[in-house]
């Protein structure tokens, strides 16, 4: 009797104690330790991170805004100088052409009754060259060039030799010596109609340097006196058009060569083609 009740004791109290060990092991898995619940917590990114790849990762940044500074603060400076360049470029001197025209000379009168009269045989061609640039130009000089229509006509060169500086704003008086406008075996009233001359083109060429950086220029002005029509002697000249510019550059093209460009060469003459 006494063996039956310690075997039935021993058998509750292994019941028990096998009991509480499952309790044990339940609250050990629902409620874990707090160095085991921190190692199941979702951890924050740097955390997880190496400190070697964190640092290699910073490092990489702060170079990378290095980098965008340094190309910012240099594009600053390139467009700045682009600016400064672009004002002192366009200080540079400049000429523009005025004013230009057939000018007859008057035939002298007998009586001071008498109305004047303008010679119609002979004329010159003058106007007006202007520095409208900021700064001087030194060592100034070109040419008037006549370019005939006609093809037998003779082209002709009358150079332009200023030499001195010309400051801003300056103007000089060009024009060329005196142009036959009639021929001289030109029959007058004795003609059954009016006298036609279709005219000719006039090239101005003017060449300069501008002093502060020893550039040198060439600027061209291409008009057109409209001649004799009806034997009216027109006064005027009127800039070429595009069209007849190209006509003049490839029917004189060795004529007008030595002075498209800035370096100065000797004057040539030469018949229209």
């Amino acid at each position: 009797m006494t063996c039956e009740r310690r075997t039935a004791n021993t058998i509750r109290v292994s019941r028990i104690n096998a009991k509480t060990e499952a309790r044990g092991w339940i609250y050990a898995w629902v409620r874990p330790n707090p160095a085991k619940r921190r190692a199941l917590e979702p951890q924050p990114w740097g955390c997880i991170l190496d400190s070697g790849v964190a640092n290699t990762i910073a490092t990489c940044i702060s170079a990378l805004a290095a980098c965008v500074s340094t190309y910012l603060a240099a594009r600053a400076i390139r467009d700045s100088k682009e600016a400064r360049q672009a004002e002192f470029d366009s200080a540079r001197p400049y000429f523009t052409f005025t004013n230009f025209g057939l000018r007859r000379p008057t035939i002298a009168k007998v009586l001071s009754s008498e109305t004047e009269m303008l010679d119609p045989r002979v004329a010159r061609i003058e106007g007006l060259i202007a520095n409208d640039g900021r700064r001087s130009a030194s060592n100034v000089s070109g040419a008037i060039l006549i370019l005939p229509i006609k093809k037998d006509a003779d082209a002709g060169t009358f150079a332009i030799g200023i030499a001195d500086d010309m400051a801003p704003k300056s103007e000089w008086h060009i024009g060329t010596a005196h142009l036959d406008l009639l021929p001289s075996d030109f029959a007058g009233h004795e003609i059954s109609r009016p006298y036609q001359d279709p005219g000719f083109f006039v090239m101005i060429c003017v060449r300069y340097e501008d002093p502060l950086t020893s550039k040198k220029y060439v600027q061209n002005s291409f008009m057109r006196w409209l001649g004799i029509s009806d034997g009216v002697i027109s006064g005027n000249l009127l800039s070429a058009s595009p069209e007849e510019k190209t006509m003049l550059l490839e029917r004189y093209s060795m004529f007008l060569r030595p002075y498209l460009d800035s370096k100065p060469r000797p004057g040539t003459r030469r018949r229209a083609a």
